[in-house]
């Protein structure tokens, strides 16, 4: 057998003299397995060598993929572990990282193993802190943000999301128009845009991603039929006329909801008062000069209907696997922290915070998770400029907070300060 493998054909012998990695080049399935053959033999006598080590994996990993064996994979995977553990100068280390962190992804899709996918990850999440911020740079921040995007969409942890728009964002930076590979590198970012637009319906998202496929629909003049701008362009345009229509349309029920609670509001104070006066003389109890007026019951719990639901202590938006205190808490650390590090954009990273402590105060009622949650909102209002469509999401976001803040302490001001809020999102 050993004599065998040795008498190979003319064409192996000049892919091994060239050190050809393409091992789809190699057609027949005999060559492969000559090759296979040659590197297995070579790394018996040095068993330490990365060259014989990365082109054995290449060729297991290949026929991997025409043969469907997983061994062959998980082998591909071993023998680079072995060739990233063996470079010891970390300058070398990249494209190694990236070969295995590729490996690890597609065994992923075979086998489902979120493991697979974390070590993937990891590999290019090193991959990128070991390469200088140049041409080879952007295709593994490319394979980091759609791996993220892959575990955000299993997992559901939003700082999955942020860490892959935050890697497609710098792809993208770092890659000149006439790049062949900046089209893919929108794709992937419009795609990320889209996904946090369906997760948080924040209609910035979804500009950004039209804007994306627009970009690589103009740097892509000859269009295949894989990658249809023209047509995902048409369909997130529809969505954002629908969102639009839909965000007016529930600007408009809060305000009209709002006002016509603070009208019962008064109305109801009016006639408590009516009622209270005569009693003044039977020493009732005032507080600085005015007489305290207690609401009725029905009142005090009223259920206030917005477009979206209800004006209740409930808040969907943001984490909604997190169920006790201890865990949100360190949530909202590592929300701050990876805030700091990826969101690009401060006044959003304010909404992220607001929607945690929303989420904390639906399943603790602590009114200090209510007011920090307005307060990051009103910041993200003021670093967002007035031409920004994204002000109408986020002052709707504000006045829902606020009315929730009334339903929870029946503070008139509060009310006020909704129907501030819708007023001007009423002007978008």
């Amino acid at each position: 057998m050993r004599f065998i493998r040795r008498i190979i054909s003319w064409l192996v012998s000049l892919f091994i003299s060239r050190g050809d990695t393409d091992f789809s080049l190699l057609k027949d399935p005999g060559d492969l397995e000559a090759v296979i053959g040659h590197y297995q033999d070579e790394i018996k006598s040095t068993p330490n060598d990365p060259y014989h080590l990365r082109r054995l994996g290449g060729a297991l990993e290949e026929r991997s993929k025409r043969t469907d064996n997983l061994k062959d994979l998980s082998h591909a995977i071993e023998n680079y572990e072995k060739v990233i553990e063996f470079t010891h100068d970390d300058a070398e280390k990249p494209p190694h990282l990236g070969r295995l962190g590729n490996a690890l992804e597609g065994r992923f899709k075979r086998t489902d193993s979120i493991g697979d996918l974390s070590y993937a990850i990891l590999n290019y999440e090193r991959a990128v802190g070991l390469t200088p911020d140049d041409a080879q740079k952007p295709p593994y921040l490319h394979r980091l943000g759609g791996a993220l995007h892959i575990r955000f969409g299993r997992l559901n942890t939003l700082e999955d999301l942020e860490y892959a728009i935050s890697s497609h964002k710098k792809a993208v930076e770092f890659t000149p128009d006439g790049d062949p590979n900046k089209p893919v590198y929108l794709d992937g970012l419009g795609g990320a845009h889209k996904t946090r637009f369906k997760h948080l319906h924040t209609f910035q998202d979804l500009e950004s991603a039209i804007w994306s496929l627009r970009k690589a629909e103009e740097l892509s003049p000859d269009q295949t039929q894989d990658r249809p701008y023209s047509t995902l362009l048409k369909k997130l345009e529809e969505e954002r006329s629908e969102a639009q229509r839909n965000e007016n349309k529930r600007v408009e029920e809060a305000l009209v909801e709002a006002e016509r609670i603070k009208a019962k509001r008064i109305d109801n104070t009016h006639a408590d008062f009516a009622r209270l006066e005569p009693k003044q003389d039977e020493g009732e109890t005032k507080k600085g000069g005015r007489i305290n007026v207690n609401l009725s019951d029905a009142q005090q719990n009223e259920k206030v209907y917005s477009g979206s639901g209800k004006f209740e202590v409930e808040h969907s938006r943001g984490p909604s696997h997190v169920r006790d205190s201890s865990t949100m808490e360190n949530l909202i650390a590592r929300m701050q922290e990876v805030i700091r590090i990826t969101c690009d954009e401060e006044a959003y990273g304010f909404i992220l915070i607001g929607d945690t402590l929303m989420t904390r105060f639906s399943r603790l009622k602590a009114e200090e998770d209510l007011k920090g949650a307005i307060s990051s909102y009103e910041k993200a209002v003021e670093l967002t400029p007035d031409n920004d469509p994204a002000q109408m999401s986020r002052l709707m976001i504000l006045g829902d907070a606020l009315m929730s803040s009334y339903v929870f302490t029946d503070r008139i001001e509060d009310l006020d300060n909704a129907i501030s809020r819708y007023q001007q999102a009423t002007r978008y």
